[in-house]
């Protein structure tokens, strides 16, 4: 494939499947850019896992795997899974079937260069690809703990995250750094206490962690 150049953050998607007949079974997509950064989904048929890894500057930011269950590896099931990555600033989350299953903050994702490649890994040469798409994604505008997205920040929106963090196929708030509303770069209990003591406490607003009416991020 040519080269890609994307805005703020870039989008990839693509359906893939595994398949009986493949002896290695192996998928593998990467996101090269131009400095040799890495972004890889792979599964990963010597552990029966999905897995995602980022390789940023010679850093591994991130390597985490899922199982997958052996009726997908011996193509019973026959069904064409989505794989996709968003990278926007210093957050990169990966998904499959729109279920996130990876998450990272850093920034040294920030040194990720705007123009790159894709390479597909496909074992023994099989039809295992369809549907690819890269686009290049903007910032969106938002509300700073307004995590699902009714334009107002309430004690449903410090529920919302709550599932979030610990309930593993509940959506991620929505853009995804309307939930970081300490400003600390990742989203975890904090925010939901931080969201509880400005609406019953008088704590400072969102975003604003010092209360100046300047926000921080």
């Amino acid at each position: 494939m040519s080269s890609f150049t994307w805005d703020q953050g870039l989008n990839l998607s693509l359906k893939t499947i595994l398949l009986e007949y493949d002896p290695d079974r192996l998928r593998a997509v990467y996101w090269i850019d131009s400095d040799v950064n890495q972004i890889i989904m792979q599964y990963s048929l010597a552990t029966n896992e999905l897995c995602m890894t980022a390789n940023i500057l010679g850093y591994l930011i991130l390597d985490t795997c899922i199982p997958i269950t052996m009726e997908e590896w011996n193509g019973s099931d026959g069904f064409w899974h989505t794989l996709s990555f968003e990278l926007l600033g210093n957050h990169l989350v990966g998904l499959r079937d729109d279920i996130q299953l990876f998450e990272v903050y850093d920034d040294l994702l920030l040194q990720v260069s705007k123009t790159g490649y894709i390479r597909l890994v496909c074992g023994n040469g099989q039809y295992c690809y369809d549907d690819l798409v890269v686009s290049s994604l903007v910032n969106q505008e938002y509300l700073c703990g307004d995590a699902n997205a009714d334009e107002v920040v309430n004690v449903s929106d410090a529920i919302y995250i709550l599932n979030y963090i610990f309930l593993p196929a509940s959506p991620a708030p929505d853009p995804p750094l309307s939930g970081d509303v300490d400003c600390e770069g990742n989203i975890n209990i904090s925010d939901v206490i931080y969201i509880i003591n400005f609406i019953f406490s008088g704590g400072n607003p969102p975003c604003d962690t010092d209360g100046n009416s300047d926000p921080d991020c």
